[in-house]
């Protein structure tokens, strides 16, 4: 959903969940992968990766992080929340906006 709302802001976009079936729009694919493993994913081939409120899930956040920075291109962001008094409200919004 993420993904989607972004449309024209973003020229290609990845979602990676492992509860879904890969689909697709237009700009817009969605792989079914485990982030805490070895992503389907070339390394160096994204500007932006975004986790909002996912390390905070996994067992060994430092894998899942280095393989973020792996598929980054040089001089690109990673973009990551967790739950904080401070961010858990934009969480809900986004989520009720069915965005997240």
């Amino acid at each position: 959903m993420f993904l989607r709302w972004l449309g024209s802001h973003i020229r290609i976009g990845v979602g990676l969940d492992r509860q879904v079936g890969r689909v697709s729009s237009p700009g817009v694919s969605v792989v079914c992968a485990d982030v805490s493993k070895v992503l389907p994913l070339r390394g160096g081939d994204f500007d932006h990766v975004v986790m909002l409120a996912v390390l905070e899930h996994l067992d060994n956040p430092t894998e899942t992080l280095r393989e973020a920075f792996r598929i980054l291109k040089p001089g690109g962001s990673l973009i990551i929340s967790w739950p904080a008094v401070s961010v858990d409200p934009i969480l809900n919004i986004l989520h009720r906006l069915a965005i997240v």
